[in-house]
């Protein structure tokens, strides 16, 4: 647990088993680098309340309630990171902004990407050449307002069961 405007780089931990991964909240803003979250009861990476933070070259994977969830007003900045083998969702982006670039998410058993940002006062700012291929369920699965995000339409979105793209009101 990162939380209360707490700082810091946590950087070549391997992190496996726990309840939730890594959860940040409160307004904390860490650095994530080259770490590994696995095997967790819930969440891999879980960012909520307000959390911002940087997450560079994570790999995410085989958790069981999904790869990363952002939610709460959050605004981080994950980029190069792989999120992949988790039984859900790999990565949700509920009501929150911040940038999202480059990363790799696949095989996971529902959607790979979920962008839902219906009645959600921010967006993020930058969604480019992130890759969504092999899932389960969609790559991408877009709800409320993504037309003002920059990059979108530099994502490759392939190879996924239930289809590539599915656009929700």
């Amino acid at each position: 647990l990162i939380s209360d405007h707490a700082k810091g780089v946590y950087q070549g931990n391997e992190l496996h088993g726990n309840h939730i991964g890594v959860k940040v909240t409160d307004n904390a803003n860490p650095t994530l680098h080259t770490n590994k979250i696995t095997s967790s009861v819930e969440l891999g990476l879980h960012i909520t309340d307000g959390a911002h933070g940087e997450f560079h070259e994570n790999e995410i994977y085989m958790n069981s309630h999904g790869g990363v969830m952002i939610q709460g007003q959050s605004a981080p900045l994950l980029q190069r990171n792989r999120i992949y083998n988790n039984p859900k969702e790999g990565l949700v982006i509920e009501k929150s902004g911040g940038s999202y670039e480059r990363n790799s998410v696949s095989g996971n058993g529902d959607t790979g990407i979920k962008l839902d940002l219906k009645n959600s006062r921010v967006l993020p700012t930058n969604f480019a050449r992130n890759d969504s291929h092999h899932n389960v369920g969609y790559g991408l699965v877009k709800s409320g307002d993504c037309a003002d995000m920059d990059g979108l339409e530099t994502n490759d979105i392939h190879s996924n069961e239930k289809g590539n793209t599915l656009e929700m009101p």
